[in-house]
């Protein structure tokens, strides 16, 4: 979506298809639309109320927040709770020059937040401002939900579309080093006071970044390698920028091999800067041992396409993999465990396990376990991910096993329950799925999934189990 980024080449011939000027026009068009129709109202009783609740002393008061596509927005689903702050731009040397909005989301009845999913838009106003809804979506909050997380999603006030040090232009923030750094921890510290969450200003990272938000990311990942979880960069590096006299080479800590990375770019950027700096981002960490993949989008260019069907799932497995236990005091992020990891051929499309890999693995593209790899294959064919379970079907029931009745939902044929008395409860919630109770040797099973949820029953002769269901990270 980043005009400048996306058009620049690196071979003045190129060597690889490019994206129309009319598609590019569309592309932009609807990232604009979908920020225009995300703002049924900018001032909703809840997120106002939160806003309006933030000390009297932060950067931003008195600020009311912007009608022109900066947020606040009305939730879809009125669930979990949103905290934003406004920062005004600067003008003390060091310090950020752009005025910008962070929005967190924190999932309803959550304890301890345990990291932070940051979802960095990229260069440009059209993708600011779609930026400033990342919050509010739902399959990111499914992911953060499950792992118990918060969701923050910046918004930088660009004035133009510029991706260099024009005054308003997006370098200014997409280099960390120019003030977003020392401004995003601020919003940290800020939001945890205003959540009450304290964690927040202390817990790792897991950063998502498109276009110039990938270089944000990267670069990030260089300054604080140790709160980091895992990065995935889409169509932004580091590298990319490396010819330009005004952004100086960061400097890469070891640290940073130990930190696991997705690197995503779309075919239609051959010959492109993003694709070069892409490639060359995974060779050379792969080189020092770093567990990182890369992944070419078939469909796309520039734009993200289906790549979050592909993030949320690396993402899933990466917290998995690292973050501590509940039961511990211990904050340090675990190491990659090598034993289970899987390894495809660099520009192949067959991931197998490490232990059978046949090639050098400092060239190979690393993948976390068996299911990413599986997502990665079908990713590289289709540019997507497919996912077969049912849509969600939020319901109670109370299960009487005795009075059972056939019925159709969805198209698919299947058995429900009547409700009744002094029966076993079944009871759907957004967290979990419960069948703790006996009634006459009878059991009522409840299945859901990541897109939903559907209510079967089986008679069992034996002592039923207690039953919990996790939400997976790629709802519907």
């Amino acid at each position: 979506m980043e005009k400048n980024l996306s058009d620049r080449q690196e071979d003045p011939k190129g060597n690889g298809p490019k994206v129309s000027l009319g598609r590019r026009s569309f592309i932009k068009s609807v990232a604009t639309l979908g920020s225009a129709l995300s703002i049924s109202s900018l001032r909703s009783e809840t997120v106002q109320a939160q806003v309006q609740a933030a000390p009297a002393t932060r950067p931003s008061a008195g600020t009311p927040p912007s009608s022109a596509g900066w947020g606040p927005f009305t939730a879809s689903d009125h669930v979990g709770r949103y905290f934003q702050v406004i920062y005004p731009a600067s003008t003390a040397p060091g310090e950020l020059s752009l005025s910008v909005t962070y929005t967190l989301w924190i999932p309803e009845d959550i304890q301890t937040i345990r990291a932070v999913i940051v979802h960095q838009h990229g260069a440009s106003i059209p993708a600011a401002q779609a930026g400033a809804t990342a919050a509010y979506d739902l399959h990111w909050q499914a992911l953060a939900k499950k792992w118990d997380c918060a969701l923050m999603g910046p918004s930088y006030h660009v004035l133009n579309d510029a991706t260099d040090l024009t005054p308003g232009g997006a370098e200014l923030w997409f280099d960390p080093r120019k003030g977003s750094d020392k401004t995003f921890l601020k919003a940290l510290s800020e939001l945890a006071a205003n959540s009450g969450h304290q964690e927040v200003a202390t817990v790792p990272w897991c950063l998502w970044g498109h276009s110039g938000g990938g270089i944000w990311s990267n670069v990030m990942s260089m300054l604080h390698p140790s709160r980091v979880v895992a990065v995935f960069l889409r169509s932004g590096t580091a590298a990319m920028f490396r010819s330009r006299a005004e952004f100086p080479r960061p400097e890469v800590p070891n640290a940073i091999y130990a930190i696991p990375t997705m690197v995503n770019v779309g075919v239609g950027e051959k010959g492109k800067v993003p694709w070069g700096g892409s490639i060359a981002t995974f060779q050379e960490y792969r080189a020092k041992g770093a567990p990182i993949g890369f992944a070419p989008d078939p469909r796309t260019g520039h734009e993200c396409g289906d790549s979050r069907y592909l993030a949320i799932p690396f993402f899933d497995a990466c917290l998995g993999i690292r973050l501590p236990d509940r039961s511990t005091n211990d904050a340090a992020l675990k190491l990659v465990d090598l034993s289970s990891v899987w390894l495809a051929p660099f520009m192949g499309e067959m991931a197998v396990p490490a232990a059978e890999f046949k090639g050098d693995p400092k060239e190979a593209v690393w993948l976390p376990n068996s299911a990413v790899a599986q997502a990665w294959r079908e990713y590289l064919k289709t540019g997507t991910v497919s996912d077969s379970t049912p849509p969600r079907l939020r319901s109670t029931c109370v299960c009487q096993p005795e009075r059972i009745k056939e019925s159709k939902s969805l198209g698919m044929p299947r058995r429900t329950l009547r409700a009744g008395s002094a029966a076993s409860s079944c009871c759907a919630t957004d967290g979990e799925w419960r069948d703790c109770r006996r009634i006459r040797q009878s059991r009522c099973s409840g299945v859901r999934s990541s897109r939903g949820s559907r209510i079967t029953t089986r008679q069992k002769r034996r002592s039923p189990r207690c039953s919990t269901w996790t939400p997976q990270p790629s709802p519907a």
